[in-house]
């Protein structure tokens, strides 16, 4: 069974005109997000942390931080980026329980693309190969996130990993190695979900798949059977035979993934298979109108992955209350939203919050024995009023999903709130434009120039 070498076949035999308009368009449409989402990360401790130990480090100067005059080798620039895209939590997903792919192949394909003066077209190229490779993988992996896995960090690893070698131009049996080399540097814990090591988990696996490249291409030597070995990353995570690598190749591109099932873009900062429930919290705010302290309780129904992951049911920072449907819920009751501003450690710590949190329970719904909640399952919020009224609304799809996407103006919206937290007016806007033609671009320094102008802040 060769699933390896096919994946790596087909990265390397994919070129930009291989790829469909609506692949391209999805991809500049996620790059616009996460750029906006990144630059907005840099004011996090976790960013500033990381951006100071990289400039210790020091590195040739050929790729450019986020948000600062700073330039250093590919491998750090990717860390530190990955990590500012996603420091907040705001970035995109895909699938459910996949992971966060833009936070790592964004910073990967800007690093290297710019240390190697790729054009637009090469690095939408590696970003959508990187992240089918991500989705292919992780469809035959499901439920990592039970098993204690960060997705993000185990399928970041092998995306980062073949979108480098794609920049790299390098081989197919190079391809297949960097896999391998991939396979050895994918990590994450779920544990440490609501801590800056989350964000950590995206940058290291940009960076692992950076370094996994260049090491290959000077003739480093790894495993060509890190899928279907029996001592493979499926079988190591999920248990021999509780896998099934053959899978791994079938569709390949077709169609793409960032198509189907899509990138969902992030509506609020915080978890996302919670969006359902502060969508329906929402609504209900708005339909009937209530105030805060007419609340006796809210309920919350929603699949067993969404407790098992909300296990921080009485945070007591913003990044703790990323994973908590009692701050989700309580914070969006009281002050009528769910946004950035709000998750800070003085926010959770709100006697105000901290009371209506008490209030707020989940459970989970109830299927046969076996069976797994379709993906469009509803979820369901409901609230007890003084008085005893109970009100109730139910969301199947979160807006933002790939179903039920952001309109541009939304998603416009979005980047340039994000974006302008961090940089002048007008170079906001010309970002944008660069990114709406980032096909067109010849060399991307132009796009990595101007994400380290002088920030407005």
């Amino acid at each position: 069974m060769e699933v390896s070498a096919k994946l790596a076949r087909f990265i390397v035999e994919t070129g930009f005109d291989e790829i469909p308009p609506d692949a391209i368009a999805a991809a500049k449409r996620a790059i616009l997000d996460t750029l906006g989402v990144a630059l907005s990360g840099t004011r996090e401790q976790s960013a500033k942390i990381v951006a100071k130990v990289v400039a210790n480090l020091g590195g040739q100067p050929s790729a450019s931080l986020f948000g600062a005059p700073l330039r250093t080798s590919p491998s750090n620039a990717a860390l530190a980026n990955g990590v500012m895209a996603h420091a907040l939590d705001y970035d995109d997903d895909i699938g459910v329980g996949y992971g966060h792919p833009s936070a790592v192949i964004v910073p990967t394909v800007l690093a290297l693309g710019e240390a190697l003066g790729r054009s637009g077209r090469e690095v939408i190229e590696a970003y959508v190969l990187g992240v089918e490779v991500w989705l292919k993988i992780a469809r035959a992996m499901p439920r990592l996130h039970t098993l204690g896995w960060h997705p993000t960090g185990i399928f970041g690893a092998l995306g980062a990993a073949v979108a480098a070698s794609k920049l790299m131009r390098l081989d197919v049996d190079q391809t297949t190695m960097v896999l391998g080399l991939g396979g050895s540097h994918a990590a994450g814990l779920i544990q440490n979900l609501g801590t800056m090591a989350k964000p950590f988990h995206a940058g290291n696996a940009a960076r692992g798949g950076i370094i996994a490249a260049m090491l290959v291409s000077e003739g480093l030597t790894a495993t060509r059977e890190v899928l279907e070995g029996n001592f493979g990353l499926p079988a190591a995570l999920c248990g021999t035979g509780a896998t099934d690598p053959a899978s791994m190749v079938e569709d390949l591109g077709a169609p793409f993934a960032v198509v189907r099932p899509g990138i969902n873009v992030k509506r609020y900062p915080c978890y996302y298979s919670a969006h359902k429930c502060i969508d329906a919290v929402l609504h209900l705010i708005d339909e009937f109108d209530f105030e805060p302290d007419d609340v006796i309780s809210v309920h919350c129904l929603v699949p067993d992955r969404v407790t098992k992951i909300l296990f921080h049911t009485s945070p007591q920072t913003g990044l703790e209350a990323k994973f908590s449907m009692q701050f989700f819920m309580a914070a969006a009751i009281i002050d009528r939203g769910l946004r950035l501003a709000q998750f800070t450690d003085a926010k959770v710590n709100d006697a105000r919050i901290r009371g209506l949190m008490k209030r707020v329970t989940m459970s989970e719904h109830r299927i046969m024995e076996g069976s797994d909640i379709p993906l469009d399952h509803p979820d369901a919020v409901t609230v007890t009023l003084k008085g005893g009224k109970q009100i109730s609304h139910a969301v199947a799809i979160a807006k933002g999903h790939a179903d039920n996407p952001l309109t541009k103006a939304e998603l416009l919206g979005k980047y340039g709130e994000c974006a302008g937290l961090v940089m002048h007016e007008e170079d906001v806007a010309r970002l944008g434009d660069i990114l709406a033609g980032l096909d067109k671009l010849a060399d991307v320094k132009e796009l990595t120039r101007l994400l380290r102008t002088r920030p407005s802040c």
